[in-house]
């Protein structure tokens, strides 16, 4: 029930039938990161001339990005057509 990347702190204690003996000390681990759980926020395009467009977005929320965001993948196709996908990584 851990969440993604998310630092959580552990401490063990042995217990017998007397109750509990000594705890460890804190020990901090932060969980591995995964892929995000949100699509990139409030994407714009802005038309510049007749063969460029600016695309403008804001990352996932925070909560959502389940580690660093190392990169966007742009995935576009003239809308006439529905085979013809180019993928840009930035």
């Amino acid at each position: 029930g851990l969440k993604k990347y998310t630092e959580y702190s552990f401490r063990v204690v042995a217990y017998n039938r007397h109750g509990p003996g000594v705890s460890t000390e804190d020990v901090a681990v932060r969980t591995l990161s995964d892929v995000p759980n949100a699509a990139p926020q409030n994407l714009s395009l802005e038309v510049r001339n007749s063969k460029s467009v600016v695309i403008h977005w804001q990352p996932p929320p925070p909560a959502a990005q389940n580690g660093q965001i190392t990169g966007y993948k742009i995935r576009y196709r003239k809308a006439s057509r529905k085979s013809d996908v180019t993928e840009t990584l930035v």
